[in-house]
């Protein structure tokens, strides 16, 4: 899997084994071994960070957060894959779009 391949419905994706994380009250952190930097997550960040701890398709990740969700799915899907593509300009997520 590649960790900066661009972002799309097919990707798979799933959580960057050399990430340390921690829950400190309702926040995830998160700390990347590699590159030393740390970030702090909401709970619905950790929500995402949680459901991507196995490898899955954005595709897929989107439909459960909608099941959960009464939000617009353009609005959700849009916040979804910046937050996806965040994850990934900072390396802690691995991704593999499928060609075609």
């Amino acid at each position: 899997m590649k960790n900066f391949a661009a972002i799309t419905f097919t990707s798979e994706i799933r959580q960057n084994k050399d990430i340390i994380q921690t829950y400190v009250g309702n926040d995830l952190l998160l700390m990347n071994i590699i590159s030393g930097k740390y970030f702090e997550f909401d709970c619905i960040s950790a929500e995402i960070w949680e459901r991507i701890s196995n490898e899955t398709t954005v595709s897929d990740l989107i439909t459960e957060l909608m099941a959960k969700y009464e939000e617009n799915a353009s609005h959700l899907q849009d916040d979804v894959l910046e937050f996806l593509g965040f994850l990934a300009e900072n390396g802690l997520i691995e991704t593999n779009t499928p060609a075609g």
